[in-house]
């Protein structure tokens, strides 16, 4: 999944993603 390759890419948790995109949002 592609948010599973971002995570893996940046090394970081889903989470802390979707905090991420939401506070940006």
């Amino acid at each position: 999944m592609y948010v599973d390759k971002i995570c893996h890419n940046l090394n970081i948790s889903k989470s802390t993603l979707y905090r991420y995109l939401r506070i940006k949002g």
